[in-house]
């Protein structure tokens, strides 16, 4: 069974970097996000 990778727009990436950075935690914004918390640490 094959599963499809997501692909996530530039905004939707920015708007998630710029939470962290703003000082939310990883795992906040990624399940507000519903991504992995690895997804988003890259």
């Amino acid at each position: 069974m094959t599963q499809t990778r997501r692909s996530f727009p530039e905004s939707f990436k920015r708007e998630a970097v710029e939470q962290v950075l703003a000082g939310s935690s990883l795992r906040h914004v990624a399940q507000a996000l519903d991504i992995t918390e690895a997804l988003l640490g890259k």
